[in-house]
Parts: structure tokens; sequence; C-alpha cells
């Protein structure tokens, strides 16, 4: 998670080198309409289990986002997007065991911008899962997935606070370009019984170890079409 508060306080910085360079007041104030993808990375940010370690994946939101303008300052902002997170756990005794966990949610994500930077919320509804299990050790190695993926009924709604930036890059008479960044914390544990498994299920943690709450950073770029006349 340090990276990801590097990363947010970094383009934190770049918001204010543009607001310094490009006054909000030439950019239009006027309702717009378009399409947002951003990339970057999902953690279990819980307690792990005690002999298990968690690290990271690739986590994106792809889908169409909308702009409401109050001012040339500020606004609602709501996006609908395919939101995937992937993260894995596995043992801390060297044992090259692996669990990887990617999920998939339809989230709806109001946000208020005011100038560069924006706070919302996300709402996600599970939609797809997937688990992958490795082994590597003693000259055996294996891959399969086959039996042990989520269901659907038992990953539960992810609700989580966002926190981020939205700079304008380009503006032209049809839209805008913007580059954004969020940060994510969910407030809700990732499955309804957990823990999540890290190894040879004879392990036995408690339910709220290996169980999230998911966090994420990710930066990307949204084109959103001026849909007032001119």
């Amino acid at each position: 998670m340090k990276k990801s508060i590097l990363l947010i306080a970094i383009l934190f910085g770049i918001a204010g080198i543009s607001r310094a360079q490009t006054p909000l007041d030439n950019y239009s104030a006027d309702t717009k309409l378009g399409a947002v993808f951003t990339g970057g990375a999902a953690f279990s940010a819980g307690t792990a289990a005690q002999g298990a370690k968690t690290s990271g994946g690739f986590s994106y939101s792809a889908g169409a986002d909308a702009d409401f303008p109050f001012s040339r300052t500020a606004a609602l902002n709501v996006a609908l997007v395919y939101d995937v997170r992937q993260f894995s756990f596995n043992p801390q005794n060297g044992e090259d065991f692996n669990y990887t966990y990617r999920l998939g949610y339809l989230s709806i994500r109001p946000s208020f911008r005011y100038s560069y930077f924006t706070l919302g919320a996300g709402i996600g509804f599970p939609a797809t899962s997937a688990t992958t299990i490795s082994y590597n050790a003693g000259g055996i190695s294996a891959v399969g997935s086959s039996g042990t993926n989520l269901a659907q009924s038992d990953i539960n709604l992810l609700l989580e606070i966002r926190l981020g930036s939205c700079i304008p890059l380009i503006e032209s008479k049809t839209g805008q370009l913007d580059l954004t960044g969020e940060v994510s914390y969910a407030f809700t544990n990732i499955i309804s019984d957990g823990p999540m498994a890290y190894a040879a299920p004879s392990q036995n943690p408690s339910n709220t170890s290996n169980n999230g709450p998911l966090a994420s950073v990710e930066i990307g770029l949204k084109y959103l079409f001026d849909l007032s006349s001119h």
C-alpha cells in the first residue's frame, strides 16, 4: 500500500502543476458522456492467516463515464464499469503453493469532483470469479483451477471509498481527454464465509483472515464527449 500512497501523491503533485499551468476557466462546464479505462494493482489489505502471506495483482476497470458540472470547478461524476481485481495468497514457509483469485464486478461509482480532485464511493456487484492454484516443489509442478472457483453467491457486495484526481489534458469542441487516477479501500470482506484458501486445504484460520478488505490503485484515461450544442 505504500507504493499506492506514493503513486497517488505523485498524481496529486501533477494535478497541482497542471492547475498552475492550465486554469480551469479554459475548460467547458458542459455535461459530458464518454468512456474510461484505468489499470493498476489490487491488494487484500486485511489480516493474513497465521503462516500465510498475500501479494497484489493486476486490476483494471473499463466502462462509461458521465460528468454533470455545477460550475467550472465542481461536478457530479458517475461511472459504470466492469471492475476486475486480482490478488494472491500463499504460505510463508517457503512452500511454492499459490492461490490466485480474480474477481469481476459490475460497479457504479458516484463521486464529487472539485477542481482536479475527486472523492466518491464504489458499489460493485459480483459478476465473475476465477481461482488458479499453482504448485512447484520437489521437481513437481502443476497449475489448475477446476472446481476451485468461488460461487458468485459467496462473494460480497464491494462497498468502497475512492479518492483521486482528474486532470484535463486536451479539449476540443467535441470533448476532452482526461488523465485520471484513484485509490480505493473497501468496507466489506471479500467473501461472506472466509477465510480464503492459501495452501493445502488442511489449514484452519479464522473467518476474518485472508478475506480482505480489498484496496486498489489505478491510473488511466477517459474521453468525454460534450453533449451541449455549440
